[in-house]
């Protein structure tokens, strides 16, 4: 393939570079809130502005444990973190927003059809949807946020338009 073949593969396939994510879930106190910490870390340095929140989040609450134990191995402090409940104004303010599972995704597309919304696995072009981490024995969650971390590697890698893998 050419170079200008090549391009306009990436360019088709990945699109402009994203400033600003915003990864949605339902509660905000498990995935939505553990990829916002594994994003900020891999996006560290690229002037990137990533968040969260959760359709039926209440405010204020911390994070998972699970989720804290396994941010702290990785060497990523988010002790101070508390729980967002999603509102229009903070959707209107990401270019692009992430959400753990289908079912956030179509919530989503009906609240806001113009929003560029993509689930985490489509994004990231592997993996697949996230919920209910909070039911999961030790180990299940680890490997589940292990995937979660190379997740987020590969969504910064196209969020910034670096399409290496």
């Amino acid at each position: 393939m050419s170079l200008l073949a090549e391009n306009i593969v990436r360019r088709l396939v990945y699109g402009k570079p994203v400033k600003s994510i915003l990864v949605v879930g339902t509660t905000n106190t498990n995935a939505s809130a553990l990829m916002e910490f594994l994003l900020m870390a891999e996006g560290e340095g690229k002037g990137m502005i990533i968040s969260s929140a959760g359709i039926s989040a209440s405010d204020g609450f911390p994070m998972d444990s699970k989720a804290l134990s396994f941010l702290k191995a990785a060497g990523i402090d988010a002790s101070g973190f508390r729980s967002r409940k999603l509102t229009d104004v903070m959707a209107a303010n990401f270019e692009l927003i992430l959400c753990t599972s289908m079912t956030v995704k179509g919530f989503l597309l009906f609240l806001y059809p113009e929003a560029t919304i993509y689930t985490l696995s489509e994004y990231a072009l592997m993996g697949t949807d996230v919920y209910g981490m909070e039911d999961l024995s030790v180990e299940e969650y680890r490997r589940v946020a292990e995937e979660l971390h190379e997740m987020a590697r590969r969504i910064i890698a196209r969020a910034t338009k670096n399409t290496t893998f």
